[in-house]
């Protein structure tokens, strides 16, 4: 892991020269930035949803109460002020005040205040509230539970108010913009529906023109309350084969190229033309498969499967170095991401085929994952679960690899699985929330987001004690103790941390990828060719 550590610091250090030197430039303005980016959104309400397909493509037109800076180049992306220019939590951590900036509008040139960012909780919290929208309250409450209401105690100044006390509240509303705000005025006159064809938001941009599947335009807000873009426009256009993404990149026809496939680092890194980054993003490729009953209710079956991978192969050589050998569940990026832990499971075949002798399954047994690339921005997710389909053969257990659509994708997901069915995802996201989306107990799907109902009496013990912790530090130190429990158990089947390959072309200045599923660069420029 040592050798793992030197080789990330190396690279964060070339990364931190580089985008050193390029602060010695004076920053032009004009042109139009274009990215070619690896999903579509469904539609442009950002509350629904909590891909971040979805959100990277809408949050340049939004702010949200507080945010997290994507743009820094730190170990973790740091929480600042947003739409709130400071905020308190009660004694009994039951709510949060908000001080609400001044003389901010939504794009449509409504005012933003206390009554606008209410309007908003109700849509989320409030089933009696004319303009509350399930889905979007589902996606709420369902990552953040205990989210109770909210109140206007004048015009700049907003309360949240929560169920139970929960000390990482801030950390989730600044990590997922679906708790980014709309304009009421906006909503009333399209409705819950209609609002999804009109972004209307208080962000750096605002919305010119989007055509599902082919372009999101958008055009500097010169009203904007901060940091104004440089760039006059900025064009999303995804890409969803990451082939042709390098391809419109190598034709000049985008400047940013997200997730760049594995056999294209190499070459790209030797194009004069081009800047290629390996950051990593808080993500861990997971297998992650039903244990309520199965085979995947045993732990020894599941701690013979994660013997029975060779992660160190599958980084270094399958995936040619765009990942590292995972050795846990938070990837790189997350604040708790513990950069000492050794890799999950040591690879010992052999040892899982004693281990596997011992169960039901002694001669083996046969599952299915469902997959949808697409979802997946870890590079290289086919040539990855092919490799352990090999692994997993030679200790006598058949993995079946069904490919399906981002719908199929979703709808396996959520659902209550058959005995012998997995899903494949990047388990994680930019807040240590992963545990409590997907190893809380209670939350087992339908009725929440762990799809395997993985389920631990001590897990859950300490989530909960992690709700009333002091401090961050303590919430946060709760959350590893988790974890490792977790790992104790082969709660699921992680096999690599990403490092996310992204390439702009060497006229893009000052950006930066961040460590992160959601990316800003809203902030570049254009040098002149």
């Amino acid at each position: 892991m040592a050798n793992h550590r030197a080789v990330l610091a190396a690279i964060l250090g070339f990364l931190a020269l580089f985008s050193t030197s390029a602060a010695f430039s004076e920053a032009r303005t004009g042109g139009t930035l274009v990215v070619a980016t690896t999903n579509d959104t469904p539609d442009l309400d950002i509350q629904k949803y909590i891909s971040s397909s979805q959100h990277n493509a809408l949050m340049p037109l939004y702010n949200g109460l507080v945010e997290k800076d994507w743009t820094a180049d730190e170990p973790f992306h740091p929480i600042v002020p947003g739409l709130a220019e400071s905020w308190s939590v009660s004694e009994d951590g039951k709510t949060y005040t908000f001080n609400l900036r001044k003389g901010v509008t939504f794009h449509d040139g409504t005012p933003f205040n206390a009554e606008a960012a209410h309007f908003n909780f109700q849509r989320m919290t409030d089933k009696d509230f004319p303009y509350y929208d399930q889905q979007a309250g589902s996606t709420a409450t369902g990552v953040l539970k205990g989210l109770k209401g909210s109140r206007v105690v004048d015009e700049h100044t907003f309360e949240v108010q929560l169920e139970q006390a929960n000390v990482g509240f801030i950390e989730a509303i600044a990590s997922l913009p679906n708790y980014y705000m709309i304009s009421p005025a906006a909503i009333k006159e399209f409705g819950n529906e209609g609002i999804g064809q009109h972004a209307v938001g208080t962000g750096p941009f605002k919305l010119v023109e989007w055509v599902r599947g082919q372009r999101t335009v958008m055009e500097r807000n010169d009203d904007y309350w901060g940091k104004k873009p440089y760039v006059d426009r900025m064009v999303y256009r995804p890409i969803i084969e990451p082939a042709a993404r390098v391809a419109a990149l190598k034709a000049g026809e985008v400047h940013i190229a997200w997730d760049i496939p594995v056999d294209q680092v190499e070459p790209l890194q030797g194009d004069q033309r081009f800047n290629i980054f390996l950051r990593g993003l808080p993500a861990t490729k997971v297998i992650e498969c039903w244990q309520a009953s199965g085979p995947f209710s045993d732990r020894r079956v599941r701690k013979a499967v994660n013997m029975a991978i060779d992660r160190k192969t599958l980084a270094e050589v399958i995936l040619k170095g765009t990942a590292i050998p995972a050795t846990q569940l938070y990837g790189i990026g997350s604040a708790s991401f513990d950069p000492d832990l050794p890799i999950f499971e040591k690879y010992d075949p052999e040892g899982a085929k004693m281990l596997l002798a011992e169960t039901e399954y002694p001669d083996g047994f046969g599952f299915f994952v469902i997959t949808s690339p697409e979802n997946e921005p870890v590079a290289g997710a086919l040539q990855a679960y092919e490799f352990v389909q090999a692994n997993l053969q030679a200790i006598g257990v058949n993995m079946e690899i069904r490919v399906r659509d981002n719908a199929e994708f979703g709808a396996a997901y959520m659902r209550v699985k058959q005995d012998d069915e997995c899903v494949t995802f990047d388990r994680g996201y930019d807040t240590d929330f992963i545990l409590d989306m997907g190893y809380y107990g209670g939350q087992c799907v339908p009725n929440g987001l762990n799809n395997q109902c993985f389920q631990n009496a001590e897990v859950d013990r300490l989530m909960e004690m992690a709700y009333t912790a002091s401090s961050i530090d303590e919430w946060r130190d709760l959350h590893r103790q988790a974890q490792q429990h977790i790992i104790d158990d082969s709660g699921s089947f992680p096999l690599v941390h990403g490092l996310r390959p992204m390439a702009s072309m060497k006229q893009v200045q000052d950006w930066l990828p961040a460590k992160a599923w959601l990316q800003f660069p809203g902030y570049a420029w254009l040098a002149e060719e």
